[in-house]
């Protein structure tokens, strides 16, 4: 079953938008949704090698769901002619058959657009890996990104960053106890080695006594280090 509606929707139409009329539509819808436009007026026929009639490829996104017959309706076509964006970079990258070999190459600037950043920067954009946005952000490049990655999905990695810093910080604090304890262990015991050693030697003279009782005490502060 296919979705009933989304955030994102690409629509294919013949005959062809006029650049004009690309425009006046972009500026009309400027603000309530953001677009990519292109018309492919150099694809040819596999079979034949004529060129097809050319069409208007629009890739369409929104803030917050939508039905599909909203998009219809803003169309004027039937609900079929609509799809809902799973993949938003392969359709990117399909308004200028980035990725398919066989077919005309177009050029970025033939792609119109109403949003902030430009098509080349929104395919940059949809390309970057979870990974690599982590990247960024934990390099304080954060800054860089904004406009390019939508805010949800930045805030979201940067959660996760934050989460997993802790948690490594919280290891390393867990290793380090664990050394201090096993100091700390020894110390007991060097501590009392040496109160008996200084009960041993009361009988052999006041000043090896007194040192053995400030080694003792010595160890005894160490139990303190945390």
């Amino acid at each position: 079953m296919s979705k009933k509606q989304g955030r994102a929707f690409t629509v294919s139409l013949k005959p062809a938008w006029s650049n004009e009329l690309i425009q006046d539509w972009l500026i009309d819808t400027k603000g309530s949704l953001r677009a990519y436009v292109i018309t492919h007026d150099k694809d040819e026929n596999p079979d034949t090698g004529e060129i097809v009639e050319p069409h208007t490829h629009f890739y369409i996104e929104y803030d917050t769901p939508r039905k599909i017959s909203t998009v219809a309706n803003l169309f004027g076509v039937a609900d079929n002619f609509i799809e809902v964006v799973s993949n938003k970079k392969a359709v990117l990258r399909y308004l200028t058959h980035k990725d398919q070999d066989t077919k005309a190459k177009y050029d970025d600037e033939e792609v119109y657009t109403n949003a902030e950043i430009d098509y080349k920067t929104a395919v940059l954009g949809s390309s970057l890996t979870d990974k690599e946005i982590a990247e960024y952000l934990s390099n304080g490049r954060g800054l860089e990104l904004l406009g390019l990655i939508p805010a949800g999905r930045l805030r979201t990695i940067q959660a996760f960053l934050h989460f997993d810093r802790s948690g490594q910080i919280s290891t390393e604090i867990q290793h380090l106890n664990r050394k201090i304890d096993k100091i700390i262990d020894f110390t007991n015991k060097c501590s009392k080695l040496a109160d008996d050693l200084a009960l041993a030697l009361r009988s052999v003279g006041s000043s090896f006594e007194s040192s053995a009782k400030e080694l003792a005490s010595a160890l005894r502060q160490i139990r303190y280090i945390r």
